[in-house]
């Protein structure tokens, strides 16, 4: 075994070299042609990060992933290694048949030995406090003193029969694993060490000295024995060790002694508890524990009554008491340790146990005494009884003995005068004068296991409650509780002291620590209505302190008892407290602390089921859909209990907690730079802030690049130009064409007054001269009213172009609407109000084209102004039709009509057929006109509708109606 600089630990197993974080072990690879499969002899750890690897075909170092080998020691067997401070790498071994002793420090090495001076093998090396070397051989010890060239040699008395089997001892002689003892060497000598005497004949095949001081030696067949401060404990299988025969002893950093047996790997740390339930101790599970003070201890078991005298330390003394199944114990003021059970009460007179006189027997729940030296007991059946000093019993409440006013415990308020009682059914009574003065319940998530276990009252009145929903405290009315949310491991607590400046809790989850200032703190918190947690420490399990009991698990029956006390102090400052079956004691002073921040790495990353080492700068593929980043903490004192945080610089906001998780999984990361941070604390809650890092990028896909987006963009303001170009051309035709409508129509107009009004006024100029040249003669008279007649029918017609000209589809969009309002206006005249008019539309009605509709209009108003000033007629029809495919609307009078040669040419000197044929044409519609003398007109106009309707899935509502 070896530990390199990083923390990481090296166990060379049977099957090969392995990599160990406390937690999970990694196979190292040998290099090409090599194998470690029982081939390791030793293993070292430089200094400059380098594990050296002995073998029986020479010596390895590897580091940063990459081995090197020594030439001077290839084709050698090296069975020890040592390094020294200035670098220098000292190995011992044999080669064809001759010890080696070589130092290598590059680029040159020195070896002595070849001429078979240091006998056939060298099996271990060591160097002293003095700066002396010590080899061992197989029948002879060397002692090589610095700066002399001569060695010093003993011949050993019999022979040693492992590696690496020597040690030093605080008067730095050298001790020395034989096949029968430990040889002791120092300057004057040989000598032996003293052992037990049953180990006097067993074979040492290793040995170590710790940083304590204490002395280890494994044998090849008993075990392990322990020498620290005079004592000597041997450990073996049927202690818990893996194995018997020991092939390896190693410290690591942390002082953690490491055993490696041939069935398994074993760790002896320092712990916080020491259980009394050894061969000297109480027998039996205990169940309470009581100091007296007179300095002594006692503790009451399934299997009677022990006292632990004064300054008889480990040492407990059977006290048969009369009555069977004690379980409390309790000390008046005159020193009588009182014992209740089941049956009834007794006590201890400093001889044995006494019944005493006026007790009625039966069950007893607890006992409190008050100033006077009255004692207060619980009796189950009877109430609660009180005992005067003379002996006189008097029952003070039978009112106590129903199930849900059971007594748990009894505590009594000397400065009050206050008697105490906890109940089972988690309230508290306060009896004053033989009267129940108060009553109040404790609030808790589970009444029906919420019994009070301990009531500690301090001097200044405050009440300290440990019950099943936590540790209340009550002070000025008031009712506290601390419990999991305010900071605790847990809730269900037993017993509560006070020593020094901490408040010390027996709990069903262990032994809970918690300062007085943060006690303090928390009050305030409560008071100023701002609560906070408190920090505590819990001695658990892996520190000693097993869970405590509960009622399922006393006995083979379900019991129903109140066990106190859970937990007191000696004296000397040291706490016993009663666990599950067991009595612990745990030195306040001495708990065991790892300020060693622990060495964190991160070992590997796995993305999509592939795995990436990890080195600065990787980079990943694309889209990692699932990633996992493995990292690990190197602290060897309750591996399972390191916390590790880390966050993803690039991805997490703020640092993740962990606890003792050791993956942290990411899925979805975009492409980018990241850098992952992991820190750790070790199971004393000291933190390693710095912690590992490892910087790495995640590729992007191809539509992820800068150049796709750049393209995306580009292509993107393309499309959005071209649309802009395309609507542009779209405004701009329909502008064209709107404008192109608007001069045709007034292209039109201007023909038409030209042909017409203007015509008919240059004409009327004419006949007005002609006139006036034969005024006042008859033919001047009658010339001149042909010419007031021509004026009004210029007139006429003028109003009708300028009538066409002011007709609009801005007017609205209902069709419909706008050729009944056109209608009207041109029946507003007397001489065609007898005119019968109407407008039927039929389908769905649809929004049209702006500049179609205006066409359209015009088409139909033209339409309708030939029939009401030309065709004298009776009645005027408009009938209108949205149809799916096309827009059809027919203008119908019943009037005189037309020959066909009107017609096809229109009458001399009027535009308005072939005007109406042109916007029928530019709309791309089919006009159709059909008419006979005296037999009236019908024109019909069709338009596409995909040229008509604004939007062609465009719904509306159908409707079938006639407008008049």
């Amino acid at each position: 075994m070896a530990q390199t600089p990083d923390g990481y630990m090296w166990l060379a197993t049977p099957k090969g070299l392995l990599r160990f974080d406390g937690v999970r072990s990694v196979p190292l690879l040998p290099p090409p042609g090599g194998s470690f499969e029982g081939n390791v002899r030793a293993l070292l750890g430089g200094r400059d990060g380098t594990l050296w690897i002995a073998t029986s075909d020479g010596l390895l170092g590897f580091r940063d992933g990459s081995f090197t080998v020594p030439s001077h020691t290839i084709g050698s067997a090296v069975n020890a290694i040592h390094e020294d401070t200035d670098g220098t790498l000292w190995t011992a071994g044999s080669v064809r048949g001759n010890a080696l002793l070589c130092a290598f420090r590059k680029p040159h090495f020195e070896c002595r030995g070849q001429e078979g001076g240091l006998g056939p093998s060298l099996f271990g090396i060591h160097r002293d406090t003095t700066g002396a070397f010590w080899l061992l051989g197989p029948e002879r010890i060397w002692r090589w003193p610095e700066r002399r060239d001569e060695m010093d040699s003993w011949k050993l008395p019999m022979g040693a029969n492992g590696l690496r089997t020597t040690s030093e001892l605080a008067d730095r002689s050298l001790i020395v694993g034989l096949r029968r003892g430990v040889l002791r060497v120092n300057g004057s000598g040989l000598g032996t060490l003293d052992l037990p005497e049953w180990a006097r004949n067993l074979t040492f095949v290793k040995a170590l000295r710790d940083k304590d001081g204490a002395l280890w030696l494994g044998t090849s067949d008993y075990g392990l024995l322990h020498l620290h401060e005079g004592r000597w404990d041997n450990f073996s299988r049927a202690d818990g060790l893996s194995g018997d025969n020991i092939l390896d002893l190693f410290e690591d950093r942390e002082g953690n002694v490491w055993v490696s047996t041939s069935r398994g790997l074993d760790q002896f740390r320092a712990v916080a508890a020491a259980s009394q339930s050894d061969q000297n101790g109480p027998r039996g599970r205990s169940r309470s524990v009581l100091s007296a003070r007179d300095g002594s201890l006692w503790t009451a078991t399934t299997t009677g009554v022990y006292q632990q005298p004064s300054g008889s330390l480990g040492v407990w003394k059977l006290r048969r008491p009369l009555l069977s199944g004690v379980s409390s114990l309790f000390e008046d003021r005159e020193g009588r340790i009182w014992a209740p059970s089941n049956v009834g009460v007794q006590y201890f007179d400093g001889e044995h146990f006494v019944d005493p006189a006026g007790i009625p027997s039966g069950p007893i729940d607890a006992i409190a005494e008050d100033t006077i030296g009255d004692l207060w007991f619980a009796h189950r059946e009877l109430g609660l009884l009180h005992v005067r000093p003379n002996g006189k019993a008097a029952f003070t409440s039978q009112a106590l003995v129903h199930p849900s006013g059971r007594v748990s415990t009894l505590a009594f308020d000397s400065a009050s005068g206050t008697l105490w009682m906890g109940l089972w059914s988690g309230g508290l009574v306060s009896v004053r004068e033989g009267r129940i003065a108060s009553a109040l319940s404790l609030p808790s998530e589970n009444p029906q296991n919420s019994r009070v276990n301990h009531i500690r009252i301090e001097s200044n009145g405050t009440l300290w409650v440990s019950s099943y929903s936590g540790l209340h405290r009550i002070a000025n009315g008031q009712v506290d509780r601390l419990d999991i949310q305010s900071g605790l491991p847990c809730d269900r607590l037993l017993w509560s002291t006070v020593i020094e400046d901490s408040l010390w809790v027996a709990a069903q989850c262990g032994l809970i620590r918690i300062d007085r200032a943060e006690l303090d703190g928390w009050a305030q918190a409560i008071r100023s209505k701002t609560p906070r947690k408190v920090r505590v420490q819990l001695l658990d399990h892996w520190d000693g302190v097993g869970q405590a009991i509960v009622e399922s698990t006393i006995g083979y029956l379900v019991t129903s008892y109140n066990f106190t006390p859970k937990l007191t102090h000696s004296p000397d400052g040291r706490l016993w407290v009663v666990t599950g079956d067991s009595l612990v004691t745990v030195n306040p002073k001495r708990i065991p602390s790892n300020n060693l921040p622990p060495p964190v790495h991160v070992e590997e990353i796995v993305s999509d089921g592939k795995t990436y080492p990890t080195k600065a700068g990787m980079r990943l593929p694309p889209l990692p859909n699932d990633l996992a980043i493995s990292y690990t903490g190197l602290s060897f004192v309750l591996p399972e209990r390191i916390k590790f945080r880390y966050k993803l610089e690039g991805r997490d906001a703020d640092w993740q907690d962990a606890e003792n998780r050791r993956q942290a999984f990411y899925s979805d990361l975009a492409p980018g730079n990241y850098r992952f941070r992991v820190i750790a604390a070790n199971a004393s809650g000291t933190w390693n802030r710095e912690g590992a890092s490892l910087e790495f990028s995640v590729e992007p896909a191809c539509w992820q690049t800068g150049s796709f987006r750049a393209a995306c963009v580009a292509a993107l303001a393309l499309l959005f130009y071209s649309i802009h170009r395309l609507r542009l051309a779209q405004l701009s035709r329909r502008f064209d064409a709107s404008l192109e409508t608007r001069v045709k129509e007034r292209t039109s107009i201007a023909r038409e007054l030209h042909d017409t009004l203007l015509q008919t006024f240059q004409g009327h100029v004419l006949r007005l001269q002609t006139a006036l040249q034969l005024w006042p003669r008859e033919d001047g008279r009658r010339i001149l009213e042909e010419g007031i007649d021509q004026a009004a029918a210029a007139i006429t017609e003028g109003r009708d172009a300028v009538q066409g000209l002011r007709t609009d589809a801005s007017e609205g969009n209902d069709l419909g609407a706008t050729v009944q309002a056109l209608g009207r206006s041109l029946a507003t005249d007397a001489e065609k109000s007898a005119i019968r008019f109407g407008v039927e539309v039929h389908g769905r009605t649809r929004g049209l084209h702006p500049v179609v509709r205006d066409d359209i209009v015009r088409i139909v108003g033209e339409a309708l102004r030939n029939a009401f000033h030309h065709a004298a007629p009776g009645r005027v029809e408009v009938e209108i039709r949205f149809g799916e495919k096309d827009l059809r609307l027919r203008v119908v009078d019943d009037g005189k009509g037309m020959d066909h040669g009107v017609i096809q040419r229109g009458r001399e000197g009027h535009f308005g057929l072939q005007g109406m044929r042109e916007r029928s044409k530019l709309i791309g519609g089919k006009l159709t006109l059909w008419s006979r003398p005296d037999s009236g007109t019908e024109i019909e106009l069709i338009v596409p509708g995909s040229r008509a309707y604004a939007v062609v899935s465009e719904r509306a509502q159908a409707t079938s109606s006639r407008l008049h």
